[in-house]
């Protein structure tokens, strides 16, 4: 109740979280714990989804 935004981690299936998104009608959102190239350092990655959570 009163769930606003879902966050998955794209290495996982998110199966599970479109069905709690669903069935909410959350919005859905990425976060990361892996290095990307957008976000190739640990600081980047924490920046990257403080930003993600920000927009949501």
């Amino acid at each position: 109740e009163g769930v606003e935004t879902v966050f998955h981690e794209p290495q996982f299936d998110s199966a599970i979280l479109d069905t709690v998104a669903d069935e909410t009608g959350a919005k859905r959102g990425i976060i990361w714990s892996q290095p990307t190239e957008d976000n190739p350092t640990y600081l980047g990655i924490l920046l990257g989804n403080a930003r993600a959570i920000a927009e949501q």
